[in-house]
């Protein structure tokens, strides 16, 4: 069991892989900046923006 976790979450198979690279790249360039501490705490684990209204489809931001 702890081989099979080992190879799961092994690094080298992380770090400096090109394709994952380009994808941290492409995701990074869509964002203008990092979110800060105040921002993030409008995020829900979701990651739907709450506003504390209500929603258009009859639910509230903050379920």
């Amino acid at each position: 069991m702890e081989s099979e976790l080992k190879q799961l979450f092994d690094f080298q198979r992380f770090y400096n892989n090109d394709s994952l690279a380009r994808m941290i790249a492409e995701t990074e360039s869509r964002y203008s900046k990092e979110l800060n501490d105040e921002d993030l705490s409008f995020v829900s684990a979701a990651g739907e923006g709450f506003s504390g209204r209500h929603r258009k489809d009859g639910g509230q931001d903050d379920e």
